[in-house]
């Protein structure tokens, strides 16, 4: 069976996404310190066996050299929650017993 512009329907199994891997802060110090000792052209094993781009070596490296050891744990993504208003119960509480 083919769409009318003579595409095949998409396979569901064929097209799952992967999560994006998070990495702790004790394996990016890990992963930085082992990149460092490897030296010059050793690295790109190890770019390879983490699976991982030189950019996100990088950010890590700023974030380290920062002191920023808390800006090298993974933050979490997606819309972020409000937080619960306090004086919301009690408003609710208030209009209630006046009938308002």
């Amino acid at each position: 069976m083919k769409h009318r512009h003579g595409h095949a329907p998409h396979d569901s199994q064929r097209y799952r996404f992967r999560r994006r891997r998070t990495f702790t802060a004790a394996d990016k110090i890990r992963i930085l310190t082992e990149i460092d000792r490897a030296g010059p052209g050793g690295s790109g094993a190890i770019l390879r066996r983490e699976g991982l781009y030189s950019s996100a070596l990088t950010d890590w490296r700023r974030q380290r050299d920062a002191g920023a050891y808390e800006a090298l744990k993974a933050v979490k993504r997606g819309p972020k929650r409000t937080p619960a208003n306090p004086m919301a119960a009690e408003l609710a509480g208030c209009c209630a017993r006046t009938g308002g």
